[in-house]
């Protein structure tokens, strides 16, 4: 549709637009308000669609503020420092265990690690069970 037509369209149903009816190429927009009064928690699609993430620095701010947030929640988090060499997205967190686990698309426990220690293949296998 032309800016003109899109106009007449938006003024019969009665709707106004406060954006720009034309959008650049590249632009992000959302084609409708959201109401964020009652989102408790957003959540992060670190695909690269929208920008090049500096990945170390992204996950040292998010140790930064969850470690904040541990704290405030009386947890002993003051001695622990940010490792880099840890970070591996996309964990499922073993509540029964207390294990931090690496699960591939068939289910499979590829790596576990209880704090910062890695579980070997034969702890692991012990714990979970089938290995690949």
């Amino acid at each position: 549709l032309s800016n003109a037509e899109t106009s007449a369209m938006l003024s019969e149903l009665q709707l106004t637009a406060d954006a720009p009816l034309s959008v650049p190429p590249r632009g992000v927009f959302c084609t409708r308000s959201l109401d964020l009064t009652k989102i408790k928690c957003i959540g992060y699609d670190m695909d690269y669609t929208l920008i090049d993430y500096k990945m170390e620095v992204w996950e040292a701010r998010a140790y930064h503020y969850s470690k904040e947030e541990l704290r405030a929640k009386g947890f002993p988090v003051s001695g622990l420092k940010f490792k880099p060499e840890l970070v591996c997205r996309g964990l499922i967190i073993d509540t029964e265990r207390g294990n931090l686990l690496k699960v591939d698309r068939f289910g499979y426990v590829r790596r576990a690690m209880h704090g910062t220690r890695m579980l070997s293949r034969a702890e692991t296998y012990e714990e979970y069970g089938r290995s690949s």
